[in-house]
Parts: C-alpha cells; sequence; structure tokens
C-alpha cells in the first residue's frame, strides 16, 4: 500500500490545508507527475481544477491517486481512497464481476467508455448509489500502466439540474 502523503500546508499526514476549501498532497502530485511524465504544477492543475472526479489505479485495481471532485462525488477522503481497491465504490452485487472485467481490460487497455450501454451506479461511503459515466485511459510509465478513471454523475431518472 502506497504511504500517506503529506500536506504542504501543514506538514501533517493528508488534512485539509488550513484556510484552503481543497487539500493540498505535495507527495500525491510528485507521484502523479512522475507517473504521468507532468510538471508537479501542471498535475497538481489538473488533478484538482478538473470538473469530473478522477482516481488513478494500477493494473490490480489499487487507488493512488483521487482528486478534490472524487471526494465530494464519493464521500470518502482522499486519505480513505489512497490504497484502497476502485471496487469499494461498486454495489456489492457487482463487486466480483467487476474484478474479471477489470482483468479482462489490462489484457488490452485502451481509452474508453467502461459499461458501455449499461446503467453504471456508484456506491457513495453512505451507502447511497448514484448514477455515473465513467472513461478509462490507460497510462503507460515505467512502473507499469495505469488506470485514470474520470467519473461524472449523471442524472436519476425524475433529478432536475441545479
Amino acid at each position: 500500500m502506497p504511504g500517506a502523503p503529506l500536506c504542504v500546508a501543514t506538514d501533517e499526514v493528508c488534512g485539509r490545508a488550513r484556510g484552503e476549501g481543497i487539500m493540498v498532497v505535495a507527495d500525491s502530485y510528485e507521484k502523479a507527475a512522475e507517473m504521468l511524465l507532468l510538471d508537479p504544477d501542471l498535475a497538481r492543475v489538473w488533478l484538482n481544477f478538473g470538473p469530473d472526479a478522477m482516481l488513478v489505479a494500477g493494473d490490480d485495481g489499487v487507488i493512488w491517486l483521487a482528486n478534490v471532485q472524487a471526494e465530494l462525488l464519493t464521500g470518502y477522503t482522499r486519505q480513505e481512497l489512497h490504497g484502497a481497491s476502485v471496487d469499494m465504490l461498486l454495489p456489492e452485487e457487482r463487486r466480483g464481476l467487476h474484478q474479471g472485467h477489470r482483468a479482462q481490460y489490462m489484457q488490452e487497455p485502451r481509452l474508453r467508455p467502461m459499461g458501455r450501454h449499461l446503467d453504471l451506479q456508484m456506491q457513495r461511503r453512505n451507502g447511497v448509489q448514484v448514477p455515473v459515466d465513467i472513461n478509462l485511459s490507460p497510462v503507460p510509465t515505467s512502473r507499469g500502466v495505469f488506470v485514470v478513471a474520470t467519473i461524472r454523475r449523471r442524472q436519476g431518472p425524475g433529478e432536475v439540474c441545479g
């Protein structure tokens, strides 16, 4: 399991930076930059200021990085997501199937939507399931292939934008 990242503003193990609405995790940005061959500042912007939830996971499904939107969408903190399996975000009845699908995807990873023509659901920390669209993007690195999952909440039946 990856080590706990440090907060830039406090030098403490992952916690909210003083006076800021987002958590700034130095170790994670440097790892993201190294893994994705990005400048650390670009990694910070990419991870924290995009409109969608983003997770970076290894081929084993272990989450290495999560952005602020992922925290908001899942209800988990980045500390809880870091080192956890992506399977915890699936409804329980789908978790066993997903492990096989993930292994199959890693045989021929490519940019694609996940679960095309399926009603994908994500299970939040509080147990509530929400409809989502997920796009997968493989990123080959010197440490192996990582997968960037971009997750967007979909409106459920009867929901109104607001």
